[in-house]
């Protein structure tokens, strides 16, 4: 379930962090995020550089 999405809404940002909570225990690539999200991998790349340097994900 997408919760953080109806909350916050469908933003890129939102998505990929979603996207690692509701995959917590698998690895998961750029492309692969891309790909359960919809969202470009430029796109993806550029969040996840700012996601792991607010330690947000690891």
């Amino acid at each position: 379930m997408y919760v953080l999405s109806e909350l916050f809404g469908n933003c890129p940002q939102v998505k990929i962090v979603e996207t690692f909570a509701e995959n917590y225990e698998d690895i998961l690539s750029g492309p692969d995020i891309a790909r359960m999200t919809g969202v470009t991998k430029a796109t993806v790349y550029a969040h996840l550089n700012k996601l792991l340097k607010e330690d947000i994900i690891r």
